[in-house]
């Protein structure tokens, strides 16, 4: 049995990456000397950060398809589907990262409670990804 979940941008992860481009800034700031680099590489870093958050912002919604029958995951992305057989999970306490293996393009996914529409989606695909990652070890 196939089970689709969306993706969603995180607004969590939008907020983590502005607060590290900003303390990179601010660091820059404080421990170089050099005016000029000081100014250079904390508008760069102002800039990088503001180019980050804008194409996380503007991230559209992806589509998981898992099939634990198979083994195989299938990502939608702007209704362009990308098969993958192998993955591995990394599962922690507060997130869980999804490496999707293939040959010309890999994927990595930080799944976080607030890209899911619900709490229970995010349950749901956090247990059903551990468990297919554990019938492929079995297998």
């Amino acid at each position: 049995m196939t089970e689709t979940f969306e993706i969603h941008a995180s607004r969590t992860q939008w907020l983590l990456l502005a607060f590290g481009y900003s303390l990179i800034g601010l660091c820059a700031l404080i421990y170089i000397d050099d005016l000029i680099l000081q100014i250079g590489s904390s508008g760069l870093s102002v800039l990088l950060g503001l180019s980050e958050c804008n194409r996380l912002r503007s991230q559209e919604t992806i589509q998981l398809c898992l099939d634990p029958n198979k083994g195989s995951i299938t990502l939608k992305q702007g209704g362009q589907p990308y098969f993958y057989r192998k993955n591995k999970v990394y599962p922690t306490r507060w997130f869980v990262i999804l490496r999707l293996v293939d040959v010309p393009k890999s994927r990595t996914l930080f799944l976080i409670s607030d890209r899911f529409k619900s709490l229970q989606d995010y349950q749901a695909i956090r247990y059903s990804l551990i468990k297919m990652e554990r019938m492929a070890d079995v297998a």
